[in-house]
């Protein structure tokens, strides 16, 4: 039997209240770390070195920003996937410039979009952007600017909310998770055509938490967050839980590395019932490991003119 190591935060680190916290990038490049607060468009940075106090909302939208990525050579600006359009956010003015709309005006003004928006992802090890959308229909969305076939979206699996993914820098795999299903699924993926191919269970789980956003460390264990679970995960490359985070709130959305440090984001419990006081607030563990770095993403120099 597995040996499951223990940690318990019983704070926060920064007392935020997002309604949505998700999506935490950390950028290197500004050593700052990055995290949103989707409903409300608001994208919020820290200075990890200088602690809660250097806390800022650097970008008010109107617009719901639900994923980031690092773009090569392009220190000055982020990539990131909206409600329905990939665009670039200015890190210095906070402006967001659209590149590429997912639909056409007739679609977006449909009642098949109504509430749609991009979620969770990541980039591949050939520079594309791998994220989907929700609510249902869901699709996968393939995006690189580089190629002729710029966007591909596929519908993957109808009727399931898929709430993270991500690829590992170094295999050709990737994986979603589904909080319906409560599974987080793996997959072959070819990255010239960002095509997932034969589905398998990772991990499972039972009772009312579902897997959330998750994020890989050097020593290819998974850090799952378990939204309305109040924990992480670390998840063994055999699928065995190895540790568990505890945290004082339910509704766990997502984890990111910081050198050895877990950032976690999380949000209101969406059933109103939880009584914690730390809803909505970021949260850090000391975890002993770091993670892998992550993909960056290649624009085209054209796309920026």
């Amino acid at each position: 039997m597995v040996e499951i190591k223990e940690y318990e935060v019983r704070e926060p680190y920064l007392r935020v209240n997002c309604t949505l916290g998700e999506g935490p990038h950390w950028d290197e490049d500004s050593n700052a770390l990055y995290f949103l607060d989707i409903p409300k468009g608001e994208v919020h940075t820290i200075q990890p070195a200088e602690g809660p106090s250097s806390h800022k909302v650097t970008a008010n939208l109107d617009t719901p920003v639900s994923v980031l990525a690092n773009v090569q050579d392009h220190q000055e600006i982020l990539l990131a996937g909206a409600k329905d359009t990939i665009g670039v956010l200015h890190k210095d003015t906070g402006t967001f410039k659209s590149i590429k709309e997912l639909y056409e005006k007739d679609e977006k003004q449909s009642n098949r979009l109504r509430g749609h928006r991009l979620n969770d992802g990541a980039c591949d090890p050939q520079a594309s952007l791998l994220t989907s959308s929700d609510p249902t229909p869901i699709s996968l969305v393939f995006f690189c600017p580089r190629r002729p076939a710029s966007l591909t979206q596929s519908t993957i699996f109808k009727g399931r909310f898929f709430v993270g993914s991500m690829c590992d820098p170094s295999l050709e795999d990737s994986s979603e998770s589904d909080s319906n299903g409560a599974s987080v699924y793996a997959f072959d993926y070819d990255a010239s055509t960002g095509r997932m191919t034969n589905k398998r269970v990772f991990f499972s789980t039972d009772g009312d938490e579902l897997p959330d956003g998750h994020v890989i460390d050097v020593e290819d264990h998974l850090w799952i967050a378990m939204f309305k679970g109040s924990k992480v995960l670390r998840v063994s490359p055999q699928g065995e839980v190895v540790a568990k985070i505890t945290l004082p709130t339910r509704a766990v959305t997502c984890p990111v590395f910081v050198g050895e440090e877990l950032y976690i984001t999380t949000g209101m419990d969406p059933e109103g019932s939880e009584s914690s006081n730390f809803q909505g607030d970021l949260f850090k563990c000391h975890v002993g490991v770091s993670g892998r770095p992550k993909n960056r993403f290649k624009l085209k120099a054209s796309v920026l003119t």
